[in-house]
């Protein structure tokens, strides 16, 4: 009779110790999915943060295409104008 209640306090012992595993295991899951939580958010927001950046830069490369657009146009017409007066003058020369 005895090594049977030997048995059941020692059963009772390890069920005791893995209730309190368990709880503590709980503990930590519920620690790192607060924490999981807590990196999406912040991900999310840089995420949002990275876009309005992108967004930024798309439109200063975009302004800064207009921009080297209009000086070789610029340039262009400047080398048209110059053979324009080189044309006339030749015509005046004659």
């Amino acid at each position: 009779m005895q090594s049977i209640q030997n048995r059941l306090d020692l059963l009772q012992s390890k069920l005791s110790r893995l209730v309190q595993k368990m709880e503590e295991q709980r503990l930590a899951n519920e620690t790192i999915k607060n924490e999981n939580n807590r990196l999406k958010t912040i991900l999310i927001e840089k995420d949002e943060e990275i876009n309005q950046w992108k967004s930024k830069v798309d439109s200063a490369m975009g302004s800064a295409q207009i921009e080297e657009n209009q000086k070789v146009i610029k340039a262009k017409i400047e080398g048209y104008v110059e053979e324009i007066d080189e044309c006339i003058a030749l015509i005046k020369a004659m």
